[in-house]
């Protein structure tokens, strides 16, 4: 059947055109060197680098790409499109003829503009068909063109890696193929037929007009077309999702040759471009195709493919910024395109339903004429060094990868938008009486449609046409300016510039008391309190981009740097000591207001989360109330501190779950994706501001999987959809954390790159890949660690240490009764010190100077450690340690003329020599060294010695050798240049404690390692601080915490909540509790004391608060490290909303279940005089969150309600 088609179709004029076309479309595709071309251009062939080609090259051929289009397409109408053809065939022989021929960067930059050339005399190439083939013939010709420029490209990519790979040609001879195929793709192009017609300036064969009133006639008619375009706000947002997305396509693509480069390091490498390129076409191919079968409404759910893709697209390249494999590379590349010839197929085809077919050239023209001017703009800031940043390959695509997530969020928000529109709309309609029915013509069926056409874009396809449509068309003239498409008049013109402003009052109130409470003399005192010496040392750090270690996330302290630097901050404070004064040049109000804002912020969340819960409003506004006039939440909101913005994060991250739970039963909606990220992102912040927001993400989780859980009895929902849900659920959501998690850690360690106090904390290599640190002073030392080598041994995972000896001894027995060697002790000390030094010898080797050649040690080599002060080995034997029995004493040999010989010999086993080596090099060799008699490993135990060991860490060795804590590597570094004792030990002393080199660590092993050390920090926090409390005393408010006090008065800032509603939340927690034991034994003998709702509601209330409560307060029990009263915080806010829920439930129950009026009433007035109490008690303790009355002692003391309290009173 196939055939006889193309035989009838042989017969037919259109025919001849469409084989000239598609003959042509494959040759000009035929371009095998393409793939390989930046290898040809930075190879042997040509003396530029790799930075000339990316910032003085490559960007010609953007700039002239954009600067030749808009002439292009009106000369090509002018010159009715052969000739423009003919010109691309030109300008490519040009192109590939300079490359063989020229070798010098002033021809690459002219050869770039012909190239921008032959990329915009396209246009001609593809708007031939619709001037010289008739209408009904255009999705032919447009399907069978395509194929053959995608068969050329497949066959194009093939061919290059073959011949690479089988190393027929190398990478110039390759461009002797594209040129050959340039050649034949021209005088090809002499064969097509001319064009006696175009669209705009030759509308007329026959009438004859002069070039004037052709000109006037075609710019009316162009704009026409533009007006007619763009006239509905469906087309504007296809076509610039259209011009971005083809505008990061195209970077994309240029630049990622460049990229590879980079990730493979080694020149003999084979790369496979060419075969990535043939599977991107195929892949490009399928898509495209199913774009055509898929029968998705994108008028309702295009936003959320456009989001999704837009996201992933960003995900990918992301990863493939920071990837050391060039198979993830080309993988990323290949997702990357074939996502985008999915979406742009689509976006084509929706753009294409709502524009006349005249108008398709102009429209697209236009669309990708915006896409190369933002592509020139971003080619400009990132690429370029003259105007923007000149930025590595890798650091580009973080930056496409950016743009990418914020162009999804964008049309996150654009469709957030439709969706309260098309709601809007809906609800105005259905009070209007339903539209007559009206008779559609689809595919010859006469049908009846009755509905509502959505403001958001076109509900039928292209080839469903109204009758009206019909009838309303006969009357016009084909050649009438006026003239729309069928899919135009389906796409109704909307007034999107329109804004109809809904103010919920309550939550603007609650907000507006907040700030007032919250920002009020927000700069006083102007003294540093608490944790704003840690917290504001941290944000000048930023400013200075100086690196800082924390065991917590940095999210939280990047929002506060971010205030920091629009106030202009220097970063030149030094947060001394609490209670220091801030200068005048301290943006205080600045660095104080993004708590402030949070703080704030979270008053009205809680208000809606609330109403999320089902609850009255008045309920909600009294749970909002209590928030409001507590006073810990107050003062954590007033200071640089973290805790008010984990709160908001965690309170708005519930909520949005909440939400989301609303549309379980209609997934991959765009409100169930809305509230999906969002639930997901916010819960991420928290996660990031401090690790405690982990309680938060749990509990959202249980709150789905809960929801899941009540699915499952639904029978209307079959397995498969339900899996299939909960999975897809699962991998957004876990994707979207993990890319958040990460780009706020790439975007910590890209700031702080300098070198700072807190670099010892990390491992050498680390340390040294800082700017100005450690490395910058480390010219002269050497990097093969060899015989008489004088080396420092650093413990290089979790707690920094060095290899240590003195000259002091292990006691003869231990407070156990068991003996040891009395050799002379070794230990893990944690800081630089001269007797850190050790001296690298063979142990058939007598002298200790370093001679030419080097004899530099290698893996499995056996070797003795010489202390360089004391002059003594190191050993060990069958002795217990003295703190970890199960382990060998490790000790410094000394020969007490006993029958205990030496056991000095231990082998170097380098465990990374797949990425140094066999050599043992500095700082980056990782090695263990065991111990030769025992077969036991040099290792870090963790323990403390006592008085006799001046409180330094054991050192001991292990049989068990495959353990973090018995890897070393060397520091400090330098050659023994004399053989005199007295004279080593004076250079010894004089050495400089520093590491060799500089290093490169990539993003990824910077984060591992950070994370590693962040887990180990965050089991030794301060401990047996004056104000640290216990979880037992939290619910009761037992203790607080001294934040500040005057040095004039007794003026202070305490941590102190607000009693009366402290009590009530405990009191809240009780009931419930009570309450739910209750229902629960009546529910099992049967008695069903609350209706469905109430039960649901009241389930609701355990499920959220009263869970919530026990995740964020029982984990504190088995935490072995400091606490203090603001642990407890978000625990707290759940109890108090658990207050206020039990309140409403109890007058619930009394006024519609007991019909108990007057109790109900009663009730209502106890909430009234509570509300007084807790009004009242914030008034009396707001001296001690804002500091700034001076209380005499015995204000103090009359505040004093309980004998724990520690208010500081000053003695005069």
């Amino acid at each position: 059947m196939l055939f006889q088609k193309c035989q009838q179709h042989a017969k037919e004029a259109w025919f001849t055109v469409c084989l000239l076309l598609c003959a042509f479309g494959f040759l000009k595709e035929i371009r095998p060197s393409e793939p390989f071309i930046y290898e040809f251009l930075v190879g042997e062939w040509r003396n530029i680098t790799d930075e000339q080609v990316n910032q003085l090259v490559y960007p010609v051929g953007t700039y002239s790409y954009l600067g030749l289009l808009v002439l292009v397409f009106l000369i090509t109408d002018v010159c009715r499109y052969k000739p423009l053809i003919i010109i691309l065939g030109l300008s490519g022989i040009v192109v590939w003829g300079m490359l063989l021929w020229t070798t010098s960067l002033l021809a690459l930059q002219i050869l770039e503009g012909f190239y921008g050339a032959f990329a915009a005399c396209e246009v001609a190439y593809f708007t031939y068909i619709y001037a010289k083939v008739d209408k009904q013939y255009y999705q032919l010709v447009t399907s069978y063109t395509r194929a053959a420029i995608l068969m050329g490209r497949f066959f194009s990519g093939l061919l290059g890696q073959l011949l690479i790979s089988l190393r027929v040609l190398d990478y110039r001879q390759l461009n002797y193929i594209t040129f050959a195929a340039m050649l034949a793709a021209t005088v090809w192009s002499l064969f097509l037929p001319p064009v006696n017609q175009s669209i705009y300036f030759h509308r007329d064969s026959v009438t004859p007009l002069v070039f004037g009133e052709k000109t006037k006639g075609a710019f009316q008619l162009m704009w026409g077309h533009l007006r007619q375009g763009y006239a509905s706000f469906y087309i504007i947002k296809w076509s610039i999702w259209w011009a971005l997305s083809t505008c990061g396509f195209i970077q994309v693509q240029i630049y990622m040759q460049p990229l590879w480069a980079a990730i493979v390091s080694d020149p003999t490498e084979p790369i496979y471009n060419g075969v990535v390129e043939s599977i991107l076409t195929v892949l490009g191919f399928l898509g495209a195709l199913a774009a055509g079968v898929l029968k998705v409404d994108w008028t309702t759910r295009g936003e959320l493919a456009l989001t999704c893709c837009s996201i992933l697209q960003g995900f990918v390249m992301l990863i493939a910024s920071q990837t050391q494999w060039i198979l993830v590379g080309y993988v990323c590349y290949v997702v990357f395109g074939a996502l985008f010839h999915l979406t742009i197929t689509v976006a084509s085809s929706e753009i294409a339903k709502c524009i006349k077919e005249d108008s398709y050239g102009l429209i697209f023209g236009i669309n990708t004429f915006v896409a190369l001017l933002f592509q020139t703009l971003l080619t400009l800031a990132a690429v370029t060094g003259h105007l923007g940043f000149a930025l590595p390959p890798q650091s580009q695509y973080f930056v496409y990868g950016v743009l990418h997530v914020i162009l999804g969020v964008i049309y996150i928000v654009i469709g957030l938008i439709c969706w309260l529109s098309s709601k809007r709309d809906y609800r105005r309609a259905s009070t209007v009486p339903e539209p007559p029915a009206r008779t559609v013509v689809k595919w010859g069926l006469r049908t009846n449609r009755s509905e509502i056409f959505p403001k958001c874009g076109p509900i039928l396809h292209d080839n469903v046409v109204s009758m009206e449509t019909v009838k309303a068309r006969k009357g016009k003239s084909k050649e009438s300016m006026n003239d729309v498409g069928p899919a135009q008049e389906l796409c109704p013109k909307r007034s999107w510039f329109k804004v109809n402003i809904e103010v919920d009052m309550v939550s603007t109130l609650l907000l507006l008391g907040a700030l007032a409470t919250r920002m009020y003399q927000l700069d006083k005192p102007r003294n540093i309190v608490f944790d704003e010496l840690h917290y504001g040392k941290y944000v000048s750090m930023y400013m200075k981009n100086t690196f800082f270690f924390d065991a917590h996330p940095p999210l939280g302290k990047q929002l506060v740097a971010l205030a920091a630097y629009v106030a202009g901050f220097d970063g030149q404070f030094k947060f001394d000591r609490i209670g220091s004064a801030y200068p005048e040049t301290v943006p205080l109000t600045a660095l104080r207001f993004v708590p402030a804002l949070f703080g704030s912020l979270l008053i009205p969340t809680v208000y809606h989360l609330m109403l999320e819960m089902g609850l009255s409003e008045w309920t909600s506004i009294f749970a909002a109330l209590l928030f409001l006039f507590d006073n810990a939440l107050l003062t954590q909101s007033r200071f640089i501190l973290m805790d008010s913005m984990l709160l908001f994060f965690a309170m708005f991250g519930i909520l949005c779950v909440l939400k989301l739970q609303k549309h379980f039963k209609q997934p991959y909606t765009l409100p169930w994706f809305l509230w999906l990220v969002a639930a997901t992102v916010s819960l991420t912040f928290g996660f990031c501001v401090k690790y405690a927001g982990l309680y938060s993400c749990l509990l959202g989780v249980a709150i789905v999987l809960r929801s899941f859980w009540r699915l499952l009895s639904d029978k209307s929902i079959s397995d498969v959809a339900l899996a299939l849900q909960f999975v897809t659920q699962a991998v957004v959501s876990a994707s979207i954390a993990v890319t958040v998690y990460v780009v706020i850690f790439y975007i910590h360690l890209s700031v702080l790159h300098k070198a700072g106090p807190h670099d010892s904390i990390m491992t050498s290599a680390f340390q040294a890949s800082l700017e100005g640190g450690l490395a910058s002073i480390t010219k002269g030392q050497p990097l093969l660690v060899a015989h008489g080598s004088q080396v420092t041994l650093r413990h290089t995972h979790g707690r920094t240490c060095w290899l240590h000896s003195h000259n002091a001894v292990y006691p003869i027995k231990y407070p156990d009764k068991r003996g040891s060697s009395h050799q002379q002790q070794i230990t893990c000390y944690s800081f630089k010190d001269v007797n850190n030094w050790w001296i690298v010898k063979r142990p058939q080797k007598n002298d200790l100077v370093v001679e030419q050649p080097i004899d530099a040690i290698q893996h499995g080599d056996v070797v003795q450690l010489v202390h360089g002060i004391t002059s003594r080995a190191l050993n060990s034997h069958d002795v217990a340690a003295p703190i970890s029995p199960q382990c060998q004493e490790v000790s410094c040999y000394i020969d007490y003329n006993i029958s205990m010989p030496a056991q000095n010999l231990w082998r170097v086993d380098i465990i990374n020599r797949e990425q140094t080596g066999d050599k043992w090099h500095t700082i980056q060799s990782q090695v263990r060294l065991i111990h030769v008699d025992t077969s036991a490993a040099l290792k870090f135990t963790g323990r403390q010695l006592p008085d006799w060991g001046f409180h330094q860490h054991e050192v001991a060795a292990d049989r068990v050798l495959n353990q973090d804590d018995t890897v070393w590597n060397v520091e400090e570094h330098r050659y023994t240049k004399s053989d005199d004792q007295k004279q080593r030990e004076r250079e010894l002393v004089g050495a400089e404690m520093i590491p060799t080199a500089p290093t490169s660590l990539s993003f990824w092993e910077k984060f591992f390692e950070l994370h590693y050390k962040m887990m180990v920090a965050s089991t030794e926090g301060v401990q047996n601080h004056m104000y640290s409390s216990s979880p037992y005393e939290w619910p009761m408010m037992w203790r607080g915490i001294a934040y500040w006090v005057s040095s004039d008065s007794n003026a202070q800032i305490h941590l102190m909540g607000n009693v009366a509603v402290w009590y009530l939340g405990t009191l809240g927690l009780t009931l419930y509790f009570n309450m739910l034991v209750f229902y629960l034994l009546r529910r099992h003998r049967q008695c069903l004391d609350l209706d469905a709702p109430t039960w649901e509601r009241f389930l609701l209330m355990g499920e959220v608060l009263f869970q919530g409560y026990i995740f964020h307060f029982i984990p504190y029990f088995f935490v072995e490290r400091t606490l203090f009263l603001h642990h407890y915080l978000p625990a707290f806010a759940f109890k108090t909303l658990l207050f206020a829920a039990t309140f409403e439930h109890v007058y619930s129950v009394l006024s519609t279940k007991f019909q108990a009026k007057t109790l109900a009433n009663l009730v209502l007035l106890v909430g009234g005089g509570l509300m007084v109490a807790v009004v009242y008690v914030f008034k009396q303790f707001s001296v001690f969150s804002y500091g700034n009355v001076k209380l005499s002692t015995s204000d103090v003391l009359a505040l004093r309600w309980q004998d724990s309290w520690d208010f500081i009173v000053h003695r005069y």
